[in-house]
């Protein structure tokens, strides 16, 4: 995937309720965080994802990463396994979602793009090198399973993707 997930949602929320964010957080922070959602062209990456073999390139938008990825696996009839660490999000993101209870991971992520191809770790470098945050966050499978890997203390967890509900912004 290409930028960070949530930050669209982020910039509406400090815009939308700038009075209960000022309160938690410094004004630096929250001025830079008002730009998070300006629409930034892809056609960088559209261009960059061209030479990678990229089979299905589409920005995430409503419903965060996990719609996003429910509706990848599902549009390709595929499963897939994430790694929860990988999927980049910004420490500003969390902060917000923390102050009103939110699932950054549900969270309005227009301007963030999910690309499919089997040469993810050459793409994402070729993104960086392009100055675009990249990041191989998982994998196609054969199953239909839609998998979500994450660390505990105990070992490596699993869980299963659950359908995607509302934007995480709609309970605001």
């Amino acid at each position: 995937m290409s930028r960070w997930i949530g930050l669209q949602g982020t910039s509406r929320i400090v815009r939308e309720h700038r009075k209960e964010v000022s309160a938690r957080l410094p004004v630096r922070m929250i001025q830079q965080m008002e730009t998070f959602g300006d629409a930034l062209p892809m056609s960088v990456e559209a261009e960059i994802a061209a030479h990678f073999d990229v089979c299905d390139m589409r920005e995430i938008r409503t419903g965060g990463i996990w719609r996003g990825l429910w509706k990848l696996a599902e549009d390709h009839e595929v499963g897939l396994t994430v790694q929860l660490w990988s999927i980049p999000v910004r420490q500003e993101t969390i902060e917000v979602c923390e102050i009103f209870g939110l699932n950054p991971y549900e969270l309005l992520s227009g301007n963030a793009f999910l690309m499919v191809t089997d040469r993810g770790e050459a793409l994402a470098a070729a993104l960086e090198k392009a100055g675009i945050h990249g990041a191989v966050i998982g994998q196609i499978t054969d199953s239909h399973d839609r998998i979500v890997l994450h660390r505990t203390s105990q070992g490596m967890k699993k869980r299963y993707l659950n359908r995607p509900g509302a934007d995480e912004i709609e309970k605001l």
